[in-house]
Order: structure tokens, then C-alpha cells, then sequence
């Protein structure tokens, strides 16, 4: 193993640790750990913390339930890595739960993970990492999630930290163009002189 990925895994370790003992609300809650910045990328880590609600035990999380980071970014990350028993999906609109609505631009690519394993009852947490080229900064965001009740699914929604990947306005690349029509004319005026 080498030392970046040694580095990576006790992060993410710590990282999931740390999300287990401050999960307080019941359901299903991504929580932003923090980043790792190496020479060519920048490491998203988030715990995805799912609690039954303490002693009570009244929720559970069951094969269908999700989470979606909503407007995590474009461009996507380049690579994605959770927990097995979820199933991920980058759409522009949605996955929402229901009676949540959390802001959600068409233009903005969300985030999406689908629980498929075993019911669970008693409190979990699992690790997600997101890693994009060069550096990324953050940005407050949004997430909205389901889990079940005896009475169907629980939704909720609230803040979340999300990299802040910088997307150049339509106005960068005119000027890029312009500048570049200038530069060809002026290096051609240069060899009709020459």
C-alpha cells in the first residue's frame, strides 16, 4: 500500500469515526468530514450517518432509501467511492425526497446514493469520498434524504457542506477566443512582414 493511500485510509477511518459519535438526529445524514489536498487533487470525505432514532429504535434504513447532494457540482468528480450497499447516480434535477425541497438548479449536476443492503435498525455510518482534480474549494450546500418508519418513509433535508468546483462564466471563454483571433493575427502579420 503506498503512503498516500495509507494516508487516505486512516483519514477516512478517523473520518468515519468521528461521524458515528456525533451523529444526533435520527435518519439518513450525510455530514462533511473534511478534505485532503494532494499535488494533483483535492479529497472530499463525508460520513453518511444513519440513526434509528436512539432507544426507540422506530426507523430503519431498507433497500430504496437515498441521499442526494443537491448541486454538488460540475464538472463530476473524478472518482466516487462508498460503501457497497449503495448504488450511486449524478443526475441535473432530483433524486428528492419527498416534502423536502431543497434548492436545486437544472444546470447543476446532483449526487444521488440508493441504499440496497440488508435492513438496518441499529445506528451505522458509512464513508464517502469524492475525489476532484487540482484544488477544489467548499461551498454551503444542501442534501435531502429518506429512510423508513413503520409508517412509510421519513424525508428530510438541511445544510451540508459540497466542493465548490470553479466553472468558467461564457464570458471567459469569449474573451479566451478574442484574445486568441488577436494573437493569429497579429503572428501573421508578423510572417507577411518577415
Amino acid at each position: 500500500m503506498t503512503t498516500r493511500n495509507l494516508g487516505l485510509t486512516t483519514f477516512a477511518l478517523g473520518a468515519a469515526l468521528l461521524g458515528m459519535a456525533g451523529s444526533a438526529s435520527a435518519g439518513l445524514v450525510p455530514v462533511y468530514v473534511g478534505e485532503m489536498t494532494t499535488p494533483s487533487s483535492t479529497i472530499f470525505v463525508y460520513t453518511v450517518n444513519f440513526s434509528s432514532n436512539g432507544s426507540s429504535g422506530t426507523e430503519s434504513l431498507t433497500s430504496g432509501d437515498f441521499f442526494t447532494l443537491e448541486d454538488i457540482g460540475s464538472p463530476a468528480a473524478e472518482s466516487i467511492t462508498s460503501s457497497s450497499s449503495f448504488t450511486l447516480s449524478q443526475q441535473l434535477t432530483g433524486k428528492t425526497a419527498p416534502f423536502a425541497a431543497p434548492p436545486d438548479s437544472p444546470s447543476i449536476l446532483n449526487l444521488s446514493e440508493t441504499y440496497g443492503g440488508a435492513t438496518l435498525t441499529a445506528d451505522t455510518s458509512f464513508t464517502l469520498t469524492l475525489t476532484y482534480a487540482g484544488t477544489v474549494g467548499t461551498t454551503s450546500g444542501f442534501y435531502s434524504s429518506t429512510d423508513t418508519t413503520a409508517l412509510g418513509k421519513n424525508s428530510q433535508a438541511g445544510n451540508v457542506t459540497l466542493p465548490s468546483v470553479p466553472v468558467p462564466e461564457p464570458g471567459t471563454y469569449a474573451a479566451l477566443a478574442l484574445g486568441g483571433a488577436l494573437g493569429a493575427v497579429m503572428l501573421r502579420r508578423r510572417a507577411a512582414k518577415a
